[in-house]
């Protein structure tokens, strides 16, 4: 077993974007044993890449708490290495197939369209068709009163949306507002594992550069309670939007993230950043 670290989704500013661990030469771990890793390590996602002497390689997430069925910069994480070690067909796109809870879901195609630049696309996917006062909701997860609802920008996506990961999206009206939240947390973790839904996605758009957005992801049931990107909720905005869009996020956090989504019709969008190579890392724990 080895394990690299690779941040994702980064700026022009050190020490930015989102890490990942990739942990390869893994087959022979159990569900078990990789929970354990992904915890013991902590970072926001563990990806594991198996079936390296296949032609398409298998993906699992594990978050610190829980398996996910997909994450994004998990995914452009082990792209990145898997470039690295000469896989890709052609130089420029890989297919990787994915699995969570043992089940085989709908494989991944990943571009790299330039140095260190890496794109997944993801298209809309079905979610539960639940019940709920969205308003409400969000006045209780976001701690305001309920003369306070003009915060919210109803022009924008307000809704329950997924590219392969349910989460509920959450427009306020100004940047200012966003930095201030300070949501329940408690409140978040037991309605999103009551639900099957990944936590609240909370954005603004920026007032005067067009397509451009600011968000802060908030999915505590994982063992992360904040991300500092997030790929499946920026391009469920963008498929949700139908346009192309630009994502500011994790600045709070002190890494700050960038994200590019390209929104091409259809449902479809490619969701892409820059990706980093930090160090191999020594697990220092037994399994």
């Amino acid at each position: 077993m080895r394990i690299f670290q690779i941040n994702c989704f980064c700026t022009n500013i050190e020490d930015s974007g989102n890490p990942a661990a990739v942990v390869v030469d893994c087959d022979a771990l159990s569900p078990t044993e990789k929970q354990s890793i992904a915890k013991k390590l902590n970072f926001p996602v563990t990806t594991f890449v198996l079936n390296m002497n296949n032609s398409i390689p298998l993906l699992e997430y594990y978050y610190p708490e829980s398996q996910m069925p997909l994450c994004l910069h998990g995914t452009i994480a082990a792209a990145h290495w898997l470039y690295h070690q000469g896989v890709f067909v052609n130089s420029d796109q890989l297919t990787c197939n994915r699995r969570y809870n043992e089940q085989c879901l709908s494989p991944l195609i990943i571009k790299r369209t330039d140095i260190g630049h890496f794109l997944v696309e993801v298209f809309v996917d079905k979610v539960l068709q639940l019940d709920f006062n969205l308003i409400k909701l969000a006045r209780t997860f976001l701690q305001v009163p309920k003369d306070s609802q003009h915060i919210f920008d109803s022009e924008l996506l307000f809704e329950i949306a997924s590219v392969g990961s349910p989460k509920f999206f959450i427009p306020v009206k100004t940047r200012k507002y966003l930095d201030q939240l300070k949501p329940d947390l408690a409140a978040i973790k037991q309605w999103s594992i009551d639900n099957q839904i990944s936590g609240i996605y909370v954005y603004a758009k920026d007032n005067i550069l067009k397509n451009t957005f600011y968000a802060r992801n908030f999915n505590p049931k994982t063992g992360c309670p904040e991300d500092a990107a997030t790929g499946v909720a920026a391009g469920a905005l963008s498929c949700g939007l139908e346009r192309s869009l630009t994502v500011f996020q994790g600045e709070n956090l002190g890494r700050p993230s960038k994200l590019e989504i390209s929104y091409v019709g259809n449902g479809i969008s490619w969701v892409g950043g820059l990706c980093v190579s930090g160090n191999e890392l020594t697990f220092p724990y037994k399994i």
